[in-house]
């Protein structure tokens, strides 16, 4: 064949292969050739449109604007399919690969219950709400997402709201997303809080029962599988459970009854719960085998006669006016330890559950010495009562405004030496106190802290530790969150650390309210003060001996 019946022959071919993009531009053309822009329906469609535009007039004429003249361009025929689709074969893999992993970890799990779903640019599985912090979930669903897009620039872990939680991922090809999974919990979800008294309650019978040994959390979860199967005193309450395991070490009697709600009794003993709790089991184990249970004196006391040990977890009894979580008593007496306010992992120290305002300025008050202007009652009442959600937070607002104001009037306030502020260190630390044990006295706080465990000592130490700390400087300042929600935080300004948080919050939806809370919240930075403070009492302790 010529050279040039072959460049022809070329020609032809590439000229009958036309591809979708030349296809709509064809379109285009014909359509501005037949002059679709001009037709008579177009030149009258602000004629026929059902409404105008501006805002709604009770009682008149509903709007008062004219609309645009103008009309927008129509778009080719054609352009409404080229819409994302879903990846039905990615879904199937991913949905293969989570059920493999569940299988395995939890073979009681209904399979079928596990789905992929959502919008095309957010694919959500749903996993039970147990497994959802599983890392062998993450690191299925990262295999599967990096099978099937070996030339992808980046696969990002997606993050809960915590910002430490790893939830899911997503595939990057320069800016552009090609997929993105994060795992859905369903199912029941458990109270961590009163789960975690019950795991302390088992920790110390085990030390109980076996004095000269260390802890282990396997021993703790025997425990809670001995505990399982007793019988229930509150069998016929669908909403509670009641048990108690008894067993003896020598001549001792040494009991543990574990009271909560059904739903945290069920996650208290069942180990498909392990691995989300397990910074809990950590923690107990650190605080049972870290700190002596009883002192010396007591100790003393039980190796003279047989004893009768107590350990109790109760979570759901009536404890109106105590804050107490576990407690441990030696033949009716509390033990050193005998006390404890648990703070699993929870920056709440206290809080005023109501709108009552004596309640909201006996917290204040407790917590600076200072209450509210009396002439900010009736706002505060009024809009509690009436239940306005925009008023509440603006009287909410004026009363938090007003303690602020007064606090920086007090004069230790603008000192520059923490020795010249003690008087108002004492009486905020007061303030937390009370509002953390409730006022009780011989209540320890504990805080489980990421597998760890940390005494909250709010005693004359912990002024030690102010005066000690380099560049501590006392500070007040009034805040708001982004909603309008009134905040106090109490700080160290010196080291540009925040101390203690007050703030308030509203309970329903839209614009009427069903509650007000205030929550008094301590910062991880008061807790390592606070843990400083215990450490040096027990030096001081061993060195007076």
């Amino acid at each position: 064949m010529a050279n040039w019946e072959k460049l022809i022959e070329e020609h032809y071919s590439k000229k009958n292969k036309i591809d979708e993009k030349t296809i709509f531009e064809l379109i285009e053309q014909a359509l501005i050739a037949e002059g679709y822009q001009d037709s008579e329906v177009i030149k009258n469609y602000p004629s026929m449109r059902l409404s105008t535009k501006g805002t709604k007039k009770a009682g008149g004429e509903p709007y008062d604007e004219d609309p645009p003249k103008a009309r927008s361009k129509s778009a080719p025929a054609g352009f409404g399919v080229l819409e994302e689709q879903v990846d039905a074969e990615l879904d199937a893999k991913v949905l293969a690969a989570t059920k493999e992993f569940v299988k395995t970890s939890s073979p009681d799990v209904n399979l079928e219950d596990i789905t992929v779903y959502g919008d095309p640019k957010l694919r959500k599985i749903g996993v039970p709400t147990f497994l959802r912090q599983e890392a062998g979930l993450m690191d299925a669903l990262k295999s599967t997402l990096q099978d099937r897009f070996p030339d992808a620039t980046a696969i990002n872990t997606l993050l809960a709201t915590d910002k430490s939680t790893p939830i899911g991922y997503v595939v990057k090809s320069g800016k552009r997303n090609l997929a993105k999974y994060v795992y859905k919990p369903f199912g029941k979800n458990i109270n961590k809080g009163d789960i975690a008294e019950g795991i302390l309650g088992a920790a110390l019978y085990v030390k109980f029962m076996n004095p000269e040994s260390k802890v282990t959390d396997s021993a703790v979860k025997k425990v809670l599988e001995m505990i399982s199967v007793k019988p229930d005193a509150e069998k016929d309450n669908p909403k509670k459970v009641d048990k108690i395991l008894k067993g003896k070490n020598g001549v001792d009697d040494i009991s543990f009854r574990v009271a909560l709600s059904t739903g945290n009794y069920e996650g208290l003993v069942d180990p498909k719960w392990h691995s989300e709790l397990s910074n809990h089991y950590k923690s107990a184990v650190a605080y049972v085998n870290g700190e002596a249970i009883v002192d010396e004196a007591m100790q003393q006391e039980m190796d003279k006669n047989p004893n009768v040990i107590e350990v109790i977890s109760d979570g759901v009894s009536d404890q109106t006016g105590t804050k107490v979580d576990v407690q441990v008593k030696v033949d009716g007496k509390f033990t050193k330890l005998g006390s404890i306010s648990l703070k699993a992992g929870s920056k709440t120290m206290g809080q005023v559950g109501s709108g009552n305002w004596e309640k909201l300025s006996g917290l204040l008050s407790d917590m600076f010495g200072i209450k509210p202007d009396s002439t900010l009652e009736e706002p505060w009442v009024t809009a509690v009562s009436t239940r306005d959600k925009a008023g509440v937070i603006a009287a909410g607002q004026a009363v938090y405004n007003d303690i602020v104001g007064e606090l920086a009037k007090d004069p230790a306030i603008r000192r520059d030496k923490p020795e010249e502020q003690v008087d108002v260190i004492q009486s905020i630390m007061y303030g937390v106190r009370k509002a953390a044990t409730g006022g009780e006295k011989g209540v320890l706080l504990v805080d489980f802290d990421g597998g760890d465990y940390k005494v909250l000592n709010f005693d004359d130490k912990l002024e030690d530790v102010f005066r000690k700390r380099e560049n501590f400087k006392l500070g007040v300042k009034y805040t708001q969150s982004s909603s309008g929600f009134p905040k106090i935080l109490i700080r160290d300004d010196g080291n540009n650390e925040t101390l203690i948080e007050i703030r308030m919050r509203v309970e329903g939806k839209g614009e009427t309210i069903k509650n007000v809370r205030h929550y008094v919240e301590k910062t991880r930075y008061l807790g390592k003060l606070l843990d400083i403070a215990e450490r040096l009492e027990e030096k001081e302790s061993q060195e007076q001996k």
